[in-house]
């Protein structure tokens, strides 16, 4: 039997001790631009796993469901993940949750009618955003309404509206 003589625990979540914040820090090479020199990676699917300075990581129907800090080990490993995403049946993304970054800590939850958003809340069931949609499109959002304060009330105050240009008014080239 032999004596284990050098031992490396890796953990899911988190750098190993010399690199404990990963976040502060610059650990990748950056070019005179200030972009990372690195090269974009892909998974098989074609879903961007890293892009210089984030990683992302998808589940099996490539749905991103978290963005992890990477940092160096032999190559380029995941450290702790500050961003999860959950999703419905349907492929709807139905909560977003924002850990270990300090105020920005939250969980967003996210409410349909068919496939269409109709309004976010927060962890604490607090009303952010609500949107309407028109009858005459799939994907026609009229109105994002925002709530200013979610902690005193449910009413989103300031309202967002799309306009649309009437194709008359279209000028061709």
């Amino acid at each position: 039997m032999s004596a284990l003589s050098q031992f490396t625990l890796k953990s899911w979540d988190h750098p190993p001790a010399p690199l404990t914040s990963p976040s502060t820090g610059t650990i990748f090479a950056v070019d005179g631009s200030g972009y990372a020199s690195e090269t974009p990676t892909y998974d098989y699917n074609g879903n961007l796993t890293y892009d210089g300075v984030q990683q992302y990581t998808y589940d099996a129907w490539n749905r991103l469901v978290g963005l992890p800090t990477p940092y160096r080990d032999s190559g380029v490993t995941h450290g702790q993940t500050f961003d999860w995403m959950q999703y419905d049946a349907r492929g709807r993304r139905v909560s977003k949750a924002v850990s270990n970054t300090g105020q920005w800590d939250c969980t967003y939850n996210y409410y349909y009618d068919g496939d269409q958003m109709i309004e976010e809340r927060n962890g604490s069931n607090q009303v952010l955003k609500q949107h309407v949609w028109g009858l005459t499109y799939v994907d026609e959002l009229i109105q994002v309404a925002a709530n200013s304060n979610p902690t005193s009330g449910t009413v989103c105050s300031n309202l967002y509206w799309r306009h649309r240009m009437p194709t008359s008014m279209c000028w061709g080239w």
